[in-house]
């Protein structure tokens, strides 16, 4: 998925250049990334990353983090989007593809791997002057095959000083998922209990995590920004109480990130505008 988009947005960079008035818009770039290896760790690793985002008009945008995303409805401060998003694959050997620094888990090893999931739904959101909460749903395809939601509310506002204003984001998030996601990311079968040496788990649904997430884009120059990224989350319920989380884990979890964007299109005009 990361190759195909990333060769997507490539064969937009010449058309998206060179006319201003094109409805297309394209933001590439990378950065560096703290997180943990696996949801429950409590070891980090430093990952570089790549960052990929194309837009159209205010219908579509597609990303790796977003995935593609469709606007169906947009009326009154409702929109209705509908969403088919990509997750990596965990592996049991810890193998981290883009990672820079820190030593590689071998927390996972006897529970097998997860492999990367397409999850479909849509989200349902409402704005008013500097709020936005939403609500999605999407069923994951392959790999976990599981239902996941997410409830979240998000502050947009703007700091400004001498220079261009830095545009900040920050808001709370609920997430569920179901019995099929919890077991494939924290349950624990007979077999892989013997293998792992973890105790015996099955997890029910429900909610497993609340966090609180922050992000902030200071413009460097008309057309590039420095991006920042963070976030803090603490597993709850199944979630919480899962033997790798308890005995090798830790319920909190932190991610950290700063990345460097060029935009071309309409999202560099969208950055004059903004600025």
């Amino acid at each position: 998925m990361r190759i195909l988009l990333l060769g997507f947005c490539s064969l937009l960079i010449t058309h998206t250049a060179n006319a201003d008035d094109t409805k297309w818009g394209l933001s590439l770039g990378g950065g560096v990334a703290l997180a943990p290896h696996y949801s429950g760790d409590d070891d980090y690793a430093v990952l570089a990353l790549p960052f990929a985002r194309v837009t159209y008009d205010d219908v579509f945008y597609a990303s790796i983090p977003e995935g593609a995303n469709l606007k169906l409805f947009d009326e009154g401060g409702f929109s209705v989007v509908s969403t088919a998003k990509f997750t990596s694959d965990r592996e049991e050997d810890g193998d981290a593809p883009f990672q820079i620094a820190g030593k590689q888990t071998t927390d996972l090893i006897g529970l097998g791997d997860v492999s990367r999931t397409i999850e479909l739904g849509g989200t349902v959101s409402y704005s008013r002057e500097n709020w936005r909460i939403s609500a999605a749903a999407r069923q994951g395809l392959g790999g976990h095959d599981g239902f996941v939601g997410e409830l979240s509310a998000r502050y947009n506002t703007s700091i400004r000083g001498y220079g261009p204003p830095i545009r900040i984001s920050i808001g709370p998030s609920l997430n569920f998922g179901d019995s099929d996601y919890m077991n494939a990311y924290y349950g624990v079968t007979t077999v892989q209990s013997v293998a792992s040496g973890l105790s015996q788990y099955r997890a029910s649904g429900g909610l497993y995590s609340v966090g609180l997430s922050l992000s902030a884009t200071a413009p460097v120059s008309e057309r590039s920004a420095i991006f920042l990224q963070g976030s803090l989350s603490q597993l709850m319920g199944d979630a919480k109480d899962a033997p790798l989380v308890t005995e090798r884990g830790s319920p909190t979890q932190a991610f950290g990130g700063i990345f460097w964007v060029y935009t071309f299109g309409q999202d560099a005009r969208r950055g004059r505008r903004r600025g």
